[in-house]
């Protein structure tokens, strides 16, 4: 049994450790409040340490980072086109994909590599750190949006490399003149929103070619990138302001679709044209011309229509295809026209007017053509060898020959009646006879007795074709205006002449 000493002295004891315990708490508590020491700094990465320690005495993202602000910044720009999203014709917007690269010096991320392992270089957030104010003056919303890549990296001596990928939508003009055979230039400007060209000053770093460029463009079934061309210079909106620089990117896009609107719209049109011209060869008496140019003139307002709701609503440039098929209605509307005043020639009743018969008559060339001049052509042969048979009596009666009078006689009166068989434009009838007189002495004159019936509907047909004719001598001069115009100018430099 333990004496009363030990039992005092263990009862001391634990009376010690009990306040001990209540001055100093939980030794687990203890362990959990305490903050990390060095073993945890040996737990976070080297590139963790050194980035906490430049992002500690960054400062504001606002100031440009340099040490002296005289000093002009420069910012390395490239933009490197890769895919079109779209391209709204109608609203003139384009949509393009681009991977882009900017460069510049950050005076305030500069550390020596033997203070921390030899680390030159780090990765970090292009939130905590200042980025050029660069922005697209085409933009038509947002500048760009850049939001798929938001780490830079930066090495010692503060070069800061950010590649990322952004998405433009810019405003492009459309030059359609040559539609669907165009070729489209749309800019991309990059340029300080903030800083003058003293502050900040863009400069253009070629990271690949043109060839490659295009190689690498993703393929468009409408369009083609057919050329990049780079600008980098500066620019005034004042005399009094300031100079801001810039870098601009200028995309050649060239239309593959042209296939497509030359079998669908170009070819129809070519056909509609000819069967326009058919119009003026159709016989009045059918009574289908009427419909016939109707139905030509309202498929070409389709095809004008189709056109008009592909291209812009712009006053500055006029496509040559929709002049063509404008043109090509009002050829339409003036066939309806002649169409209906030959008509009404055709079925005219009333008598024939000597000017109007004088004129037709005086154009032997035309003449010549008609029905009536053909008749005549034949009745004036007839009339000839019938004169010269005549002749040939009269000769062998004046030698004295008696015998054969009476074959003589008939063959006389055979002429006669042959004279009477022919017809002819100017008589209308056939009822030429041969006049009082006799021998060669006297020329056979016609007895003139017009149908009137006859001569308005050979003046109609005749005047449908004249005008048949002088159409297609413009269609055809037409065509080669539109040929001399798409061989003669180049739709690749043609915005160089506009702007």
């Amino acid at each position: 049994m333990a004496s009363p000493v030990t039992i005092f002295v263990l009862g001391l004891l634990v009376c010690i450790l009990l306040v001990t315990m209540s001055v100093k708490g939980d030794p687990w508590d203890r362990e959990c409040d305490e903050e990390p020491g060095d073993d945890y700094d040996q737990i976070r990465t080297p590139q963790a340490r050194l980035l906490e320690m430049l992002l500690d005495t960054y400062g504001p993202r606002s100031p440009r980072p340099v040490l002296n602000q005289n000093t002009t910044m420069y910012v390395g720009l490239q933009a490197s086109p890769v895919a079109l999203v779209s391209f709204e014709e109608q609203s003139q917007q384009v949509v393009l994909k681009s991977d882009m690269q900017m460069t510049w010096v950050d005076e305030q991320l500069v550390w020596d590599p033997r203070d921390h392992r030899g680390i030159e270089s780090v990765s970090v957030s292009t939130e905590d750190i200042w980025i050029p104010d660069i922005t697209v003056p085409e933009s038509t919303g947002e500048s760009f949006d850049s939001k798929n890549n938001l780490i830079a990296t930066v090495d010692y001596e503060g070069n800061i490399l950010w590649d990322t990928v952004v998405v433009t939508s810019t405003f492009c003009k459309l030059l359609v003149r040559f539609f669907p055979f165009d070729v489209q230039h749309c800019n991309i400007t990059l340029t300080p929103w903030i800083h003058n060209r003293k502050q900040l000053e863009t400069v253009f770093t070629e990271v690949q070619t043109e060839e490659v460029i295009i190689d690498h463009f993703a393929k468009n079934g409408m369009w083609r990138l057919s050329g990049v061309t780079v600008d980098d210079s500066i620019s005034k909106s004042c005399e009094t302001c300031d100079e801001y620089s810039y870098v601009r990117f200028t995309l050649e896009l060239e239309r593959t679709e042209a296939s497509f609107f030359a079998l669908n719209v170009i070819l129809p049109c070519i056909l509609l044209s000819m069967m326009n011209l058919l119009v003026f060869f159709l016989p009045p008496e059918s009574g289908e011309k009427i419909s016939f140019v109707m139905t030509n003139v309202l498929t070409l307002v389709l095809f004008q229509q189709l056109v008009a709701t592909m291209l812009p609503a712009s006053g500055d440039d006029t496509p040559l295809l929709s002049t063509h098929i404008v043109t090509l209605i009002m050829f339409g509307c003036v066939a309806i026209v002649w169409t209906v005043f030959v008509t009404h020639l055709y079925y005219k009743t009333t008598p024939y007017p000597k000017w109007m018969y004088a004129m037709f008559t005086s154009f032997r060339c035309v003449y010549r053509h008609t029905q009536f001049g053909k008749e005549e052509a034949k009745a004036r042969k007839t009339l000839k060898q019938s004169m010269e048979d005549l002749d040939a009596v009269e000769e062998e009666e004046e030698e004295g020959e008696e015998a054969g009078r009476s074959s003589k006689w008939f063959r006389f009166n055979s002429v006669k009646r042959k004279i009477k068989t022919f017809s002819c434009w100017k008589c209308g009838k056939e009822n030429p006879t041969i006049l009082e007189g006799q021998k060669k002495k006297k020329k056979a004159r016609l007895n003139n007795n017009p149908d009137d019936s006859n001569l308005w509907q050979e003046t109609a047909n005749l005047l449908d074709r004249l005008m048949g004719y002088v159409m297609i001598l413009v269609t055809i001069i037409i065509y080669i205006i539109l040929l001399v115009n798409f061989a003669t100018q180049d739709p690749h430099t043609y915005h160089l002449s506009t702007h």
